[in-house]
């Protein structure tokens, strides 16, 4: 096994620190648990997709990209049935 040297353990420290720094701007601060948890790593992921959609001018196109994400949320949580009703439902936008 090769010698470990305090510059090497540094240097791994530091970028551990940076990836988990990355992962909480990213993520929330609420990272580390959704580690634990991966209905909360999904939901904190779903979270910065919508995140990534608010803001935009074009309000239809958001509405429908929100739409989009909440039923995958839903489906990767296991309620298939649940979203096929819900996009036979007719949709209105401005």
């Amino acid at each position: 096994m090769a010698h470990l040297t305090k510059e090497f353990i540094k240097n791994m420290a530091l970028a551990a620190r940076e990836i988990a720094e990355a992962q909480e701007e990213k993520y929330g601060k609420d990272f580390p648990f959704a580690c634990e948890r991966p209905e909360k790593k999904l939901e904190l992921t779903s979270i910065q997709e919508m995140k990534e959609w608010q803001g935009i001018s074009d309000k239809e196109i958001a509405h429908i990209q929100a739409d989009n994400i909440l039923c995958a949320f839903l489906i990767e949580l296991g309620f298939t049935d649940l979203v096929n009703e819900y996009k036979k439902i007719d949709k209105w936008y401005a």
